[in-house]
C-alpha cells in the first residue's frame, strides 16, 4: 500500500500517546529511584538510631576516662628494676601508699608470703605470738599490697637501705619479720600424704636499715588427707622458730 493511501493518525491520538508515555516514563523512574536511594537527596534522614547509638558510645567513652586508675609510681622506683608483670600489676594501682599508719609503740612488724605471693596472714599471726610472748608489740598489718606487687619485699628482705630509708617506718619500730612459705605434698609410705614445709626468714634492723639475721626452716609431717599433714607441719615449723630463732 503506498504512503499516500495510509491512514492519518488524529492529533488528538498524538496527544494521548505522548501523556502516556511520558506518565509511564515517570512511574518507571520512580521505581528505580525506590530501588536505587539517590545519596545526593536533601531529605532528613531519620537518625533517631544513630544519635542513640552515638550517645551510649560517649557514654561508655566517659565512663571509661573516669575509670582509669592513675599510673604513678613513686618517684624512688626504678622502672629497669621490675619485668613487664610487676609494671603491669604498678599501672592498675590507684594508691601508691606503701604502710599502713601504726602505732608508734610498735616494736616488730611482720609480713610473710605464701608460695603465691600472697600475705599468709594465719602464719605470720603464730610468729607475731611468739615474739608477744617474749614482751614485744608486733603488728602483721604494716605493710599494704603496693608493698608486695611493687617489689619492695625483696628490696627489703636483701636490706637495701636507701629503700628502708624512704619507706619512712614508724619512729619505734625496731624490726621488720620477713618470710616465704612454700609447702609441697608427696605420697607417703606408712601415711597417705607428707607434707614439706619450707620457711626462708629474713630480719631486718631498723636501726642499722640492713639485714641483721636469715634463717632456713624445714620440716616434714605425714598425715592420712592434705589438711592435716600441712597443720602439722606448721606446727613443727613454729615450734622449730620458737625454739632456736628468736633472739634478735
Amino acid at each position: 500500500m503506498s504512503n499516500q493511501n495510509k491512514p492519518k493518525t488524529p492529533l488528538w491520538a498524538k496527544i494521548i500517546i505522548g501523556v502516556t508515555t511520558t506518565v509511564l516514563a515517570a512511574i518507571i523512574m520512580k521505581g528505580v529511584n525506590r530501588v536505587v536511594p539517590d545519596n545526593t537527596s536533601t531529605q532528613p534522614v531519620n537518625n533517631n538510631y544513630t544519635d542513640k547509638s552515638i550517645t551510649i558510645n560517649n557514654n561508655i567513652k566517659k565512663q571509661a576516662e573516669n575509670n582509669t586508675p592513675s599510673t604513678s609510681i613513686p618517684k624512688h622506683i626504678k622502672v629497669n628494676d621490675y619485668s613487664s608483670v610487676q609494671l603491669q600489676q604498678a599501672s592498675v594501682l590507684t594508691d601508691t601508699k606503701l604502710i599502713n599508719e601504726q602505732n608508734s609503740s610498735t616494736d616488730i612488724a611482720i609480713l610473710i608470703l605464701n608460695s603465691h605471693n600472697i600475705a599468709d596472714n594465719s602464719l605470720a599471726a603464730d610468729i607475731a605470738g611468739l615474739y608477744k610472748d617474749k614482751g614485744f608489740s608486733v603488728s602483721s598489718s604494716l605493710f599494704t599490697q603496693n608493698f608486695i606487687n611493687l617489689n619492695y619485699f625483696d628490696k627489703v628482705e636483701n636490706g637495701d637501705s636507701q629503700i628502708i630509708q624512704e619507706l619512712k617506718l614508724p619512729a619505734g619500730l625496731k624490726y621488720i619479720v620477713l618470710g616465704k612459705y612454700e609447702n609441697e605434698f608427696e605420697d607417703g609410705s606408712y601415711t597417705k600424704y607428707i607434707s614439706r614445709a619450707r620457711l626462708n626468714v629474713s630480719i631486718i634492723s631498723c636501726a642499722t636499715k640492713s639485714q641483721s639475721n636469715s634463717f632456713e626452716l624445714r620440716v616434714a609431717n605425714g598425715y592420712d588427707d592434705k589438711d592435716h599433714a600441712e597443720e602439722g607441719a606448721i606446727e613443727k615449723l613454729i615450734e622449730d622458730y620458737k625454739a632456736n630463732h628468736l633472739n634478735l
